[in-house]
């Protein structure tokens, strides 16, 4: 056996800065240089919790390239020096550790690459026996694996030769190897991942001052998330940000507002980006007037004058092609001994042009109350000195009670006061989709 020479790279995903970028990319080369080889099959063996993925040739495997990334996880492997596979080559079939294999396209006709999407995060290594490229595969410990949503800048989804021009596209608008993942639809490239949307967002802009001819997506992913379906522009639907600022003697104020961007009904856009801007704005202007008052007020007393404070931020807490659920979280001081904080969230039905009320989600004589009401409870029997109530009945849910989607389920909140105390923060109480009825705004459910 002898062992190929490596080099090991960790490389952040990054789109032009490397600031505070927390996902790996690892890349792994060696081999020879040569031309002419065959792959003669592609195998996976598993062996006392861990995993080889083998790449068989007809002679001594030529040069590699290896390349590990997360979010979702998954190999891009490219085989220098091969022109052909056999005629009876089957892709193996998932494993534990591999999801599925698939063959990806490059224009260089001497390579050939496949990606391979992982369900477990794993630490590669890369030998060869022989005629055997060898890839071992050793499982991760999750506690070693950042498993917080990142932002992805990438492209619609491609087939075909699309999805190697769109690599060169990302190369010559920022110099770097782009990331391909196999998406629900079609491949992505992904010029960027990032583990904020303003991160994003910044990338995004750059992006648009330069060269970049595909359309851009920016869309939040879990770590075993695959990429989203875009049949058009700006699926997941696209959120920019506003930002209000104050600052004066007695207020101070920054707040960030969601702006939604290419959605298919211009008028409607407008009309529910003006219901959001609406939102802060009067927020604002009503603490500012506040705040101005109590400023005159102390001006010929002894009282202390501390400023008031309003600052805001969001995050879509949902986004396909269906539902866009934003929720955000705001901060308002206004004297006291503490301030206070103020959920919001806005729910967009895309298909309807509607923002559903809690009530409008689920027929009425469905058991979605009884369903929710025993989630309710279930968290004050968990934690009772945390609440107020000693139960919560149906009665109590209100059909317009404020709540926002995930991708598994829906979540009620309340706010500061309203079923417990002030140290209880700003209840909230998650129900999965399995639990509840179907959805009936058409067939689209979240």
């Amino acid at each position: 056996m002898r062992i190929v020479l490596v080099a090991l790279l960790a490389l952040v995903l990054a789109c032009g800065s490397t600031a505070g970028q927390q996902s790996t990319w690892q890349t792994i080369q060696g081999g020879r240089i040569t031309d002419g080889l065959t792959i003669e099959d592609i195998q996976i063996h598993s062996d006392n919790g861990r995993e080889e993925l083998r790449f068989i040739f007809d002679g001594e495997p030529g040069h590699f390239n290896v390349e590990y990334t997360t979010h979702p996880a998954g190999l891009v492997i490219t085989l220098s020096g091969v022109r052909r596979w056999a005629e009876d080559l089957q892709l193996p079939e998932p494993s534990a550790f591999i999801g599925e294999i698939r063959s990806l396209i490059t224009l260089d006709d001497s390579a050939f690459r496949y990606y391979a999407r992982l369900n477990v995060p794993v630490y590669p290594a890369v030998r060869t026996k022989g005629d055997t490229l060898v890839i071992d595969l050793d499982k991760m410990p999750y506690e070693q694996v950042n498993l917080d949503s990142m932002f992805s800048l990438r492209t619609k989804a491609y087939e075909g030769e699309e999805v190697d021009l769109a690599e060169e596209f990302v190369y010559r608008q920022w110099g770097r190897t782009a990331r391909v993942i196999r998406a629900k639809d079609g491949w992505v490239v992904e010029a960027g991942l990032f583990p904020t949307l303003e991160a994003a967002e910044r990338a995004y802009e750059r992006a648009e001052r330069g060269e970049f001819d595909p359309d851009l997506v920016i869309e939040e992913r879990g770590f075993h998330q695959i990429p989203e379906p875009t049949a058009s522009r700006f699926q997941p639907w696209r959120v920019d940000s506003g930002h209000l600022e104050e600052d004066s003697e007695y207020f101070q104020a920054d707040v960030i507002i969601p702006v939604l961007k290419g959605l298919p009904e211009k008028q409607l856009q407008d009309q529910w980006n003006d219901t959001i801007r609406s939102h802060f704005c009067d927020t604002l202007e009503r603490l500012q007037e506040d705040a101005a008052d109590y400023y005159e007020q102390t001006q010929d007393s002894d009282w202390p004058m501390w400023p008031y404070v309003y600052s805001s931020s969001f995050h879509p807490a949902k986004n396909n092609e269906h539902w866009l659920s934003l929720v955000s979280l705001s901060y308002k001081y206004t004297g006291g001994a503490h301030g206070i904080g103020v959920r919001k969230a806005w729910n967009f039905h895309i298909p309807s042009g509607s923002q559903p009320l809690l009530g409008d989600l689920f027929e009425q004589d469905s058991s979605y109350r009884e369903i929710i009401a025993a989630a309710v409870n279930q968290s004050i029997q968990d934690d009772p000195d945390r609440y107020f109530l000693n139960e919560f009945c149906t009665e109590q849910l209100r059909s317009d009670q404020p709540y926002y989607l995930t991708d598994t389920g829906l979540v009620l909140f309340f706010e500061a006061y309203e079923i417990a105390p002030y140290a209880a923060g700003l209840p909230e109480f998650f129900i999965s989709y399995e639990e509840l009825p179907p959805i009936r705004l058409g067939d689209n459910r979240p």
